[in-house]
């Protein structure tokens, strides 16, 4: 029988990975609150952006302008870039009040989650008794995000391709406004 160096057979705990994810579809929405993620690129929670959503529940970006013709129909969201351990990407719309409303503890404290994860993987769930959202930290050693190489702009484009509303004419608009 020969004999063989066993040690030079052994897996290296240094690989590279083979691939890497191209991140091309980015969920847009709140992540699943029993995945763990990490955001990055978290702008300013002044940074926000006129949302609305339709019938579906599909997410639109709307002009400010526009906005203020929906009313209610629109509201205002810091978009919030993240990344699953699986990984995939998404844009998670974290809604801001509206600019002199009163403070909201569920817009609060998911902008609270967004910021600790960036440092933590984490699971970001309702808390219905409270009124707000609360994240549980992993404590295993998950290691660093593999993260997308889009800017924060390209991110965002992606995410709304073909979500984005200028005019009434717009058919969710219709829809909103019962023209159709």
């Amino acid at each position: 029988m020969d004999k063989f160096d066993l040690a030079a057979l052994r897996v290296s705990q240094d690989l590279e990975p083979a691939t890497r994810p191209d991140f091309g579809f980015l969920h847009l929405g709140r992540p699943n609150p029993m995945v763990f993620i990490r955001t990055f690129l978290v702008p300013e929670r002044t940074e926000a952006y006129w949302l609305v959503r339709d019938a579906d529940k599909e997410l639109y970006i709307v002009t400010p302008t526009l906005a203020i013709e929906l009313g209610s129909d629109a509201y205002p969201a810091c978009l919030v870039p993240y990344v699953t351990r699986d990984p995939a990407a998404g844009i998670w719309p974290v809604k801001v009040g509206k600019p002199g409303g009163k403070p909201n503890s569920w817009n609060e404290s998911a902008y609270e989650a967004a910021l600790t994860a960036q440092e933590n993987w984490v699971r970001v769930e309702s808390h219905m008794a409270m009124g707000c959202y609360g994240t549980k930290v992993a404590i295993g050693p998950f290691g660093e995000p593999l993260l997308p190489g889009d800017s924060y702009g390209e991110l965002v484009l992606r995410a709304f391709d073909g979500r984005v509303i200028e005019s009434t004419g717009h058919p969710v608009i219709q829809k909103l406004l019962g023209a159709v």
